[in-house]
């Protein structure tokens, strides 16, 4: 018998306008998590699986919200690939076709589906199907995950009148919604005007930090200092310092006092997730504080900070190299450090990123080692504008216009069409 996910809050839901069933454009929203849902009725051994992509941006890969109550536990994992060729609205007209009730648990795949692929038109097919088939009201765990389908799809409008129409939400159903407004460019006032109405509101609280997280985000992205602040004593009073350091929300933080150019705090943070919470650091709390670090000309710290980065254990990206390579041009000691850190990006496999190539060419460049600098750049198979520029940059600067021209000639051959500031360049030093 199939097994099916009660739960006690239960509603009616709107049926989603024609409007929906056209094509929408598709979700801006970069990146995605998962949740994996198991039921755990009394009297059935079996477990029921849903996996399907939130678009809930995490601080870092190793982000993780847990939900768990008599009837269902949440947690989020990282997104799987949807490896089916069906389309969710095929499946429906197959078991419409052979008169097969569909449960709860087929409806939860099909949103899967939807979610994965972020088809705002199967979303509406497979959310009308639900409605015409469905005995009124509908679970909460439903609703939550066709709001969450909506969101994901883009289709923000009809995420929006399923979370108004809720009567009674969850603290998953606040922070899918916010989370969603914080990832759009022009929503950051209403991820937080929502937020602050969350707080507002009796809920269980269960995803609480994950909506702190994407406030930040917000915070960040809209330059809102004083909201920012405020959610940082809100840390302190629901969670505990030590405690929030030790989650994701220290990252969060992090991130947030470097995008308003709170460096001296956004350090002290960091200070003491390094001291105390050392292994919760995510990548991209590092990246950014080596990064402010280079904004505000403090270009031995950074290099520090990216030393103690791998002493940490963690893995470097590209980013972070290029950051640190950045730092290595402007400190003396004839290119020592950024010859310590080209080493490093050998291990690593990353002297053919593109990224970090031209962050070679600037460092040796810089450091007046224009053979070191040559040899970085034809390590890389196809290099792309910004190398050839750099390459271009230095040689310039070195007064070598025919090997700066040569390099124009260079770009052509391979097929880039070097750009007008790079050929005035070029004409400007030669005429100097």
């Amino acid at each position: 018998m199939a097994e099916t996910v009660t739960v006690s809050r239960q509603f009616r839901l709107f049926t989603p306008t024609s409007s929906t069933l056209s094509n929408k454009s598709q979700s801006k929203i970069p990146r995605a998590l998962s949740v994996t849902l198991q039921s755990k009725p009394s009297d059935l051994k079996s477990k029921q699986k849903f996996s399907a992509p939130v678009p809930l941006r995490r601080p870092n890969e190793h982000s993780r919200l847990e939900n768990s109550d008599d009837s269902t536990e949440a947690t989020v994992s990282s997104s799987s690939s949807n490896s089916s060729n069906n389309l969710p609205s095929d499946v429906l007209r197959l078991m419409d076709a052979l008169k097969l009730p569909l449960d709860e648990e087929l409806y939860l795949s099909l949103i899967k589906e939807c979610t994965d692929a972020r088809d705002a038109t199967q979303a509406a097919i497979v959310h009308a199907h639900i409605l015409s088939s469905h005995a009124d009201p509908l679970p909460l765990l439903l609703v939550n995950r066709l709001m969450l389908m909506y969101a994901a799809c883009g289709d923000i409008e009809n995420a929006e009148k399923l979370f108004d129409e809720m009567p009674v939400k969850d603290s998953l159903s606040w922070a899918i919604l916010i989370s969603a407004y914080s990832e759009l460019p022009d929503s950051h006032y209403k991820a937080l005007k929502l937020f602050a109405k969350m707080l507002s509101q009796p809920n269980e609280g269960k995803y609480l930090l994950h909506a702190i997280v994407s406030a930040l985000r917000s915070c960040a992205r809209s330059g809102n200092l004083g909201f920012g602040l405020q959610i940082h004593a809100l840390m302190i009073k629901q969670v505990g310092l030590p405690e929030a350091l030790a989650s994701n929300l220290g990252s969060a933080l992090v991130q947030f006092y470097c995008r308003v150019d709170c460096l001296d705090i956004a350090l002290q943070v960091f200070d003491k997730m390094k001291r105390f919470h050392l292994e919760t650091i995510g990548l991209s709390a590092w990246s950014g504080a080596i990064t402010s670090c280079n904004q505000d000309g403090r270009f031995e710290e950074a290099i520090l900070l990216f030393i103690q980065m791998a002493l940490s254990g963690k893995r470097r990206d590209r980013k972070s190299f290029s950051s640190a390579l950045t730092a290595s041009a402007k400190v003396g000691n004839h290119g020592l450090p950024g010859k310590q850190i080209h080493a490093d990006a050998i291990k690593h496999g990353l002297v053919s990123e593109p990224f970090v190539v031209a962050s070679l060419v600037h460092m040796y460049s810089n450091q007046g080692l224009l053979t070191e600098a040559m040899r970085s750049f034809e390590a890389i198979e196809r290099p792309d504008t910004v190398c050839w520029n750099a390459m271009l940059v230095s040689y310039t600067r070195h007064g070598l216009f025919e090997e700066a021209v040569k390099v124009l000639y260079r770009m052509k051959a391979a097929g880039v069409q070097p750009t007008e500031n790079m050929i005035n360049e070029v004409k400007m030093a030669c005429t100097n």
